[in-house]
């Protein structure tokens, strides 16, 4: 019986080790989108404002719409084409061909549907197949009006799912693997599995549907997914609605797979505890008998042992396949963002004035958009370098005045923007701490802009450091902000985890308070804090003195 239930408590863990990792990756996979979908917004904004400047005749008109489009189209990979359709439906411009053929969508949702709403933003349409050679696309618009307000066309950005694809392409073991992106309605606008039934059709019903047509908001999810049609497996996943996108992005991993190892070692332990036992229930039919049960079972529990060994050696390299998961992604996306960070911060120099005001505007998002993301997979990186035990810090004596000023120097900007005042108190006759400096700077630097980023308007933000005994340095962090829950303080170093935060306008990827307790424990300090709802928190962080012999 106990074996039983020891089977049955592993199944659960199976499944709950699952979906945590499903929710990890969706984390990185739905940020992915997000930032894709902005630097799409952000080419549709252009054309959107090239288009009316153009029908306006304005002194800054692009002279060539066919080039300007052309040139539209190569911002992005994920970009195919882009296109001018007229207030009649008619399509005027192309950047695929300087003569585009005649072609009307008067009757297609993504030109109606700002035809009758000027209210409706960027607008996701249903996935097609491209007539020219055969791949899937779907279709992003936004409306253009003239100076007046008058309704003027729209403007088309066609974009690629295999670029979606690509991106987890190498990933070595993707077997019952599924990346999918949702409309809020249920449409299906990418599925990475083998299945592709699922492109442009509506979830109706199962677990999938209801996370997806569901109210806004994050979680995991297990059943069917209906679009994969009769006989579709179960699956376990994760799904997040992207805020300000009518999108949902879902990853799954199908549960007979994913449980497959599990249960063929569990099945041998069950085998070995269901022998053991009944070797024990025949030691009464006779003493001969009874030895070469015992003996049996003694067998038979050695292995069971070695088969427990197994077993926990398998769930350690679980782990570890987790954070090489982790790893190879954020390398996979790490590479190309630096070479698009460097690119655009090339273009912002405008060293021959080319540039208006518009442009430089698009670029700046271009390169708030990559730094905001390259700082995430940045974070996911260190995280699966902690877990794994790779993370590699070098101790040496740091000033704590030093280090607290340099943090403070660069939070000013943000707490500027945020009407915040910072101020400290560290006095300079304190001993050094035992740290790594750079990441004794990125700990601080994350408490700050937490500090800073969850306080309220006209707030304050208190550094101070202080002996905390013989041997170590704390230094603090109080802010005057919303204040920290009860029942949410055991949970707050928890990856992933923003309670509620997702849905407001802070930025932020719930890593950064788990990496920075991590961080400091590496270096053999410690993380505490205090808080009081409505009043504000103070976070602590205690060090040894560069003194103290390492432990």
């Amino acid at each position: 019986m106990l074996a039983i239930l020891h089977v049955a408590r592993g199944h659960a863990d199976a499944l709950e080790q699952g979906a945590r990792l499903m929710q990890r990756t969706n984390v990185l996979y739905s940020e992915t989108v997000r930032r894709t979908f902005e630097v799409v917004d952000a080419t549709a904004i252009a054309a959107r404002d090239a288009f009316a400047g153009y029908l306006e005749r304005s002194a800054d008109a692009v002279p060539d719409p066919h080039q300007f489009l052309r040139s539209l189209a190569t911002v992005s990979p994920v970009i195919r084409g882009a296109s001018w359709i007229d207030s009649g439906g008619a399509r005027v411009f192309a950047s695929v061909t300087a003569r585009p053929t005649p072609l009307s969508v008067a009757d297609q949702p993504q030109f109606t549907v700002h035809r009758d709403d000027p209210d409706v933003g960027l607008y996701v349409g249903a996935p097609f197949r491209s007539a020219l050679d055969g791949s899937w696309q779907f279709i992003v618009s936004r409306r253009v009006d003239t100076d007046a307000g008058r309704f003027a066309g729209v403007v088309q950005v066609a974009l690629s799912t295999a670029h979606f694809d690509g991106i987890f392409e190498r990933i070595e073991d993707r077997s019952g693997l599924a990346f999918a992106l949702f409309r809020r309605d249920g449409t299906c606008l990418l599925f990475s599995g083998p299945n592709e039934s699922c492109f442009g059709n509506r979830l109706q019903h199962g677990a999938l549907a209801r996370a997806v047509i569901g109210p806004p908001g994050s979680g995991a999810f297990r059943g069917v997914n209906s679009l994969e049609g009769d006989g579709a497996p179960e699956r376990l996943g994760a799904y997040t609605h992207l805020t300000g996108l009518d999108l949902v992005a879902s990853n799954s991993v199908v549960v007979d797979l994913m449980l497959a190892r599990w249960q063929r070692d569990s099945a041998v332990e069950l085998g070995f505890a269901l022998l053991a036992a009944l070797a024990i229930l025949a030691v009464g039919w006779s003493t001969a008998r009874a030895v070469g049960r015992e003996e049996t079972a003694a067998a038979k529990l050695r292995e069971a042992t070695l088969a427990a060994r197994a077993a926990e050696a398998q769930a350690h390299a679980a782990n570890r396949a987790e954070s090489a998961f982790l790893s190879n992604m954020s390398h996979e996306l790490r590479t190309p963002l630096n070479a698009v960070i460097g690119f655009a911060e090339l273009l912002m120099l405008d060293r021959r004035g080319r540039l208006d005001a518009g442009q430089k505007e698009h670029l700046g998002l271009v390169l708030q958009g990559g730094r905001h993301l390259l700082s995430l997979v940045n974070e996911v990186l260190d995280l699966a370098a902690v877990e794994a035990g790779r993370l590699a810090v070098s101790p040496e004596p740091v000033p704590v005045a030093g280090a607290v000023a340099d943090a403070l120097d660069a939070v000013r900007r943000l707490a500027a923007d945020k009407g915040v005042a910072l101020a400290a108190s560290v006095p300079d006759s304190l001993p050094a701490v035992r740290a790594d400096a750079r990441r004794l700077h990125q700990v601080l630097l994350n408490l700050l802009s937490n500090a800073i980023k969850y306080n309220r308007p006209n707030g304050r933000v208190d550094v101070t450091a202080e002996a905390s005994g013989p041997d170590a340095v704390r230094v603090s962090v109080a802010d005057t902000g919303i204040g920290i829950p009860e029942g949410r303080r055991e949970r707050m170093f928890e990856p992933f985890n923003r309670f509620g935060a997702e849905y407001t306008s802070v930025e932020g990827t719930g890593l950064g308070l788990a990496l920075a307790k991590r961080i400091v424990e590496a270096m053999e300090g410690r993380v505490s804090f205090e808080s009081e709802p409505g009043k504000g928190s103070v976070f602590r962080i205690e060090l040894p003195t560069a003194a103290r012999p390492p432990q």
